[in-house]
């Protein structure tokens, strides 16, 4: 009886599974308007494209990450995010699962390239070879090493490690490719500096990005008018400045990833505005606002951010704007908060067009506008009222 309810749940099981195979094939052939044509095929036919499907992707971390309960969970997230993703497949424009592309359409388009048996079969010939075209080739790997990244980045701790992605081709025993995702791990870099007379420690700036492994954040000498320095200046960041950024752009929840994020990507394509006193100010874009600037010196060949400059604050062009049109210094603007993108967010002075119309004129407008003007925020009142009355600006 017991080996009897053995061979049910087998069979089952590879019912199942051959069922999950028709499924993909049949959301493929649907996408390239070919499923009419496949069912007219013999059986036999079908039955030689079908056992040809390709293995979905692996998800594998390196050696000695493999019991680390942190990488596991690391995978996990990043197989589930694989398994969700979709592309639009050229010249259709009907949209399918990365997956399906890689184990079905792939496999479909070898299949009748290579079998003679169904070469002649010129319609569903045709249709299968667009789908090798070098733009929806190019568009799957975009996708794909993008949203790996974007997983990865989540858990990328700069004072700690780095998770990073590489993709392997391999060929197995029954002659099919199986294309790997292996993820590795990197220790942070430090280093430890002598600034403002004690020894500080900072952390190189670098993140994960496919199909490289970590990039490393350089600066360009001539941004800097050091044409001595080796061309790339490396990057290093001390805790404060990651503590002073995240303290300031305080408004999004579980954003220190993507804040951090963006710190990297302003320092690969640095904007550098001012230098004084030896010191430099690259400007702090996050999307496509600048919501301040990094502080950065330059000691032993290496750059190093000491802290950001919210925008609106003292030592920035727009704080001194804001002075010359306000009166104000760096503690009004902390007693009011307007060192801190919340303030323009969540409070009533996002409804305050005379307010808004001063920062606006001192380069501050779009700091109304870093979310989307349907987004749906519920705001604090009275704020813009106090502010008013502080700057004497009337009721």
């Amino acid at each position: 009886m017991k080996r009897e309810k053995r061979k049910e749940k087998l069979k089952h099981k590879k019912d199942l599974a051959a069922n999950k195979k028709w499924e993909q094939f049949d959301r493929v052939f649907e996408s390239i308007s070919i499923k009419k044509d496949f069912s007219k095929l013999q059986r036999s036919l079908k039955e030689k494209v079908i056992s040809r499907r390709y293995p979905s992707f692996r998800i594998e971390l390196s050696d000695e990450l493999k019991n680390d309960s942190e990488s596991i969970l690391v995978a996990k997230e990043v197989d589930d995010c694989i398994k969700q993703l979709t592309f639009v497949l050229k010249p259709f424009n009907t949209t399918i699962k990365i997956n399906d592309y890689f184990s079905v359409a792939v496999s479909v388009a070898h299949c009748f390239k290579n079998c003679e048996e169904l070469s002649s079969l010129e319609n569903i010939k045709t249709a299968t070879s667009l789908l090798l075209s070098e733009e929806n080739i190019a568009a799957v790997i975009k996708c794909l090493y993008q949203n790996i990244d974007a997983v990865l980045i989540e858990h990328n701790k700069m004072d700690r490690f780095f998770f990073w992605a590489s993709i392997e081709c391999n060929t197995l025993p029954n002659g099919k490719p199986i294309r790997l995702i292996r993820i590795h791990r990197q220790q942070c870099m430090s280093k430890s500096f002598f600034v403002d007379g004690q020894q500080r420690i900072a952390y190189k700036c670098g993140q994960c990005f496919m199909p490289y492994g970590i990039k490393w954040a350089g600066l360009d000498n001539k941004n800097v008018g050091l044409t001595g320095l080796e061309k790339n200046i490396p990057v290093y960041i001390q805790s404060h400045a990651l503590e002073r950024l995240y303290e300031r752009i305080d408004c999004f929840e579980n954003s220190k990833s993507l804040i951090y994020d963006y710190l990297w990507c302003s320092i690969l394509n640095a904007k550098v505005v001012k230098s004084t006193n030896g010191k430099y100010l690259i400007e702090y874009w996050f999307n496509c606002h600048k919501l301040g600037y990094l502080v950065t010196t330059i000691n032993d060949g290496v750059a190093i951010v000491r802290t950001f400059l919210f925008i609106t604050m003292d030592g920035t062009p727009e704080g001194l704007l804001l002075h010359k049109k306000l009166g104000i210094r760096r503690d009004d603007k902390e007693y009011l908060h307007l060192d801190k993108l919340r303030t323009y967010l969540m409070t009533d002075i996002q409804e305050d067009t005379e307010l808004r119309n001063v920062f606006e004129e001192c380069g501050c407008g779009h700091l109304f506008k870093v979310v989307k003007e349907d987004a749906v925020i519920c705001r604090t009142t009275g704020d813009a009222k106090d502010i008013r009355k502080y700057l004497n600006l009337g009721s």
